[in-house]
């Protein structure tokens, strides 16, 4: 095995471990400081705020393949949509799921499904709850844009992989009166929702959705442990560039190599 395989396979051995200990230490504590994101903040004030008024619950998953990176972000937005699905439940009205994929739309409706089944409500679920509504950007917001400004919606959660067509989506919510809240891991989105929005969620931060809705400890030792490897990792990057200022890196890599 390479040197790189060596140093990959002992990360991951690593991240494991570290991912071990921080459970068992989350078992224990049930309680840690995690960083203020508002628009986590902003979601459970929606949900509260669905269940009291009796509106609707709009869940956009985007328009990833299941098939392709952009598949990551699509899969936290299913977990997220659990975990919501349960805290809402108790509503006059079950959550409005939009997708622009067709498998994302199928799993949209299975999660929908098995959480009123698992919660002994399965005869409340629908399945016109789930709606693929376009195939590209531009169909997928053309078609959002009427169910946001007619079913009652109060709140506007878009978790998944948008481009710029994002912006359509707050140009409805604000329409319509509803809250928005977004996360996107496509760039072009990032940078419409930044723009957009009072508390976007930028980069890796759409990923702790899990933890900050409180989906499982599985959550909320990764996001801790991401959080420590992140400094682990700027420290690793400000030491490299420190060898490289003080000429200092050959001599380094001589040494692990073992080369006289």
């Amino acid at each position: 095995m390479s040197l790189s395989g060596i140093f990959g396979l002992l990360f991951v051995l690593i991240f494991f471990g570290s991912l071990l200990v921080s459970s068992f230490v989350f078992r224990q504590k049930r309680e840690f400081p995690w960083r203020d994101i508002a628009a986590f903040k902003n979601i459970q004030h929606a949900i509260g705020l669905a269940v009291e008024d009796g509106t609707t619950f709009h869940f956009s998953l985007g328009r990833g393949l299941i098939n392709a990176l952009e598949s990551a972000v699509t899969f936290v937005g299913l977990r997220m949509l659990e975990r919501i699905t349960r805290l809402i439940a108790s509503s006059d009205r079950q959550p409005l799921v939009t997708s622009g994929e067709g498998a994302v739309n199928i799993l949209s409706r299975d999660t929908l499904q098995a959480t009123y089944r698992d919660l002994g409500m399965e005869s409340q679920y629908s399945p016109s709850a789930g709606l693929m509504v376009g195939p590209t950007p531009l169909s997928y917001a053309a078609g959002s844009i009427p169910l946001l400004l007619d079913e009652k919606i109060s709140a506007n959660v878009l978790i998944g992989h948008y481009g710029s067509e994002v912006a359509f989506f707050y140009e409805a919510g604000e329409r319509a009166g509803a809250s928005t809240v977004a996360g996107t891991d496509h760039l072009e989105g990032q940078a419409v929702i930044y723009a957009a929005s009072e508390s976007p969620l930028v980069g890796e931060e759409v990923f702790a959705g899990g933890a900050y809705l409180q989906a499982g400890l599985l959550h909320q030792s990764s996001l801790q442990v991401q959080d420590i490897f992140r400094w682990v990792v700027i420290i690793l990057l400000l030491g490299g560039a420190l060898l490289k200022l003080l000429n200092l890196e050959q001599l380094l890599l001589a040494l692990i190599s073992g080369a006289p």
